[in-house]
């Protein structure tokens, strides 16, 4: 069998193709860690506005006990 012996230019497709392939994936990586970045936002509003019911249901409490 004869082996097809790779070319300086053969590699640089292949590198060229590859960094192609990568600027896409990390596109869609940054995409979704910006998706994922805009619901911890929404979440941690979620958690605020929890702990402030929470903490004047406490209060409200309180202030009926004395």
């Amino acid at each position: 069998m004869t082996e097809k012996r790779i070319t300086t230019k053969d590699v640089l497709a292949r590198m060229e193709k590859h960094e192609a392939e990568c600027s896409i994936r990390w596109k869609n990586v940054e995409r979704q860690l910006e998706k994922g970045a805009e619901k911890m936002q929404r979440l941690e509003n979620r958690i605020y506005g929890f702990n402030a019911i929470l903490l004047t249901g406490i209060v409200a409490i309180l202030f009926k006990l004395v």
